[in-house]
């Protein structure tokens, strides 16, 4: 089993319309599917290698979220 664990402020959906925000939160994956959203992390996990990424935004989701600047005209066309 892989084990994936990233701490930073994790950004949520877990429901249409609302969004959870945990800082300095802990969000843990197995084999590319995500377990769980922790404030800490459980004591199953102590030991476990975690990526720390101090206070960037982790976000659940597949978005693509960029925008190229030239095509902004064009939005809605």
């Amino acid at each position: 089993m892989s084990l994936t664990i990233l701490k930073g402020t994790i950004v949520s959906a877990p429901e249409p319309g609302k969004l959870d925000i945990t800082e300095n939160g802990c969000l843990v994956a197995a084999d590319g599917i995500i377990t769980g959203v922790f404030s800490t992390l459980p004591e199953q996990y102590a030991g476990a290698p975690v990526e720390d990424h101090g206070n960037a935004l982790i976000l659940q989701s597949f978005a693509d979220l960029h925008l190229h600047a030239p095509q902004y005209p064009m939005l809605g066309t």
